[in-house]
């Protein structure tokens, strides 16, 4: 079976047209500028840096999805120089962040980074182009008519290129209709948490009313009792003062003439 189109695989430098030569990979931080269009058709420019270097491409990070086989800008400032490039490699995104790493190789291989003391062999590899004689004339056909390995590889990058886009258009979808679908639910979930409220609120009202109902009438039967209560105290009271008031008075007050004389408490008095 051939390899899925969608494997993150590196362009070898067969499929680049630029030899097999590379040249030692150093770690050297440069800032750089990358501009390109990504793979959702969105052309962007962003400030970044490198974190390995050689002759012919470097390793740095970007924040876009860069897809293997597109080409891209590379502008260095610290040496004011500006190439083009062939994204090579991308790796993943680690979580929580925003930027990965994607590895870029120079169609023109050269010490663009400002390395000031380069390894040997990139000396050795710039002499060895300088002093490459001009091609003959069937060395330059030979140069318009690609391989056909080279080719199929430029097709396979295409379809790549193609079938990722169009993976990464679906994504982008699939994350609106997921977040639309969510939107909906949050919003029917605050409404019945509102309708929910509501009943919650209409019904302690409700028991209140009622509460404060019974509650009346509580305390207007108590009043009832106790103003039943207190009457009833005070016509007895009023009673017991009466008699003893009468009690009190009775010797004060003279028979009336031809009032019976009152009996005598003393049994002696009839002797």
């Amino acid at each position: 079976m051939g390899q899925s189109p969608f494997a993150k695989r590196p362009v070898s430098q067969e499929d680049l047209g630029l030899g097999r030569r590379r040249t030692t990979r150093i770690e050297y931080v440069a800032p750089v500028i990358l501009a390109g269009r990504d793979a959702a058709g969105q052309t962007f420019r962003e400030e970044t840096k490198t974190s390995t270097v050689n002759l012919h491409g470097a390793k740095l990070a970007t924040r876009h999805p860069v897809l293997v086989g597109m080409q891209v800008g590379i502008e260095v400032p610290q040496t004011g120089m500006v190439e083009k490039a062939i994204c090579v490699w991308v790796g993943e995104t680690p979580p929580e962040e925003t930027a990965h790493d994607i590895a870029v190789q120079l169609l023109t291989p050269k010490n663009i980074w400002g390395v000031e003391d380069p390894p040997a062999d990139w000396q050795e590899y710039e002499e060895a182009q300088r002093s490459r004689r001009p091609p003959t004339a069937a060395g330059v056909g030979a140069m318009r008519r690609p391989p056909v390995d080279l080719r199929l590889a430029e097709v396979e990058q295409q379809a790549a290129r193609m079938l990722e886009s169009a993976v990464w258009n679906l994504r982008s979808r699939i994350d609106e209709i997921v977040r639309a679908a969510l939107q909906d639910f949050e919003r029917r979930l605050q409404a019945l948490l509102a309708g929910a409220e509501a009943q919650v609120r209409e019904r302690a009202d409700q028991a209140f009313a009622e509460l404060e109902s019974a509650l009346a009438t509580f305390r207007a039967d108590v009043a009832d009792e106790l103003e039943a209560r207190k009457e009833e105290a005070l016509k007895s009271t009023q009673e017991a003062l009466r008699s003893k008031l009468a009690t009190m008075t009775a010797p004060l007050v003279p028979p009336s003439p031809g009032a019976p004389a009152a009996k005598s408490a003393d049994p002696t008095a009839k002797k």
